[in-house]
């Protein structure tokens, strides 16, 4: 778990965030930029016309908790990256608590976004096979080796996703 300030860039754009966990705020980028969800438009467009393999993803600096606001803030302005990149401030901003009522409307919007988004056969198919391994709790070591086992076959073989 890395504590500082990272890069995306793309075809000279950069964007720079911050986080107490840099390698799970990555993946959460990553998983909403695949899905089309990502709420920054330009870094979304980005990976919409360049595709996964134009992105790159550097670590500029690890710092502690503290000054992870003013290092950002830093790094927006040293790289330019609100003018001439993907950045919608020209600072850092504080993420606002996730309280029960924010929670509560991201749940409704991604179950909205759900109903009017057609999946393909293979996504629907993948889905079920995820649930029916999810179901199969095992209760053993070696049952949770057969299921990885399983899972990882099942994801080289291109149908788990």
């Amino acid at each position: 778990m890395t504590c500082g300030v990272y890069v995306i860039s793309c075809m000279g754009r950069d964007y720079v965030g911050s986080s107490k966990n840099i390698e799970k705020r990555w993946r959460g980028h990553s998983a909403l930029l695949q899905k089309g969800m990502h709420q920054n438009n330009g870094l979304q467009g980005g990976w919409d016309n360049y595709a996964e393999h134009s992105f790159k993803f550097n670590i500029l600096e690890e710092c502690v908790e503290a000054a992870l606001l003013q290092r950002e803030t830093w790094w927006i302005q040293h790289l330019d990256s609100y003018r001439t990149g993907y950045n919608q401030t020209a600072e850092a901003l504080p993420m606002p608590p996730k309280t029960d009522s924010w929670r509560e409307g991201r749940r409704q919007a991604m179950i909205e976004m759900n109903k009017t988004r057609k999946r393909t056969p293979e996504e629907a198919a993948s889905s079920r096979e995820r649930i029916l391994l999810l179901n199969q709790i095992p209760h053993s070591l070696e049952r949770r080796a057969a299921a990885s086992q399983r899972a990882k076959q099942m994801h080289a073989d291109g149908r788990l996703g």
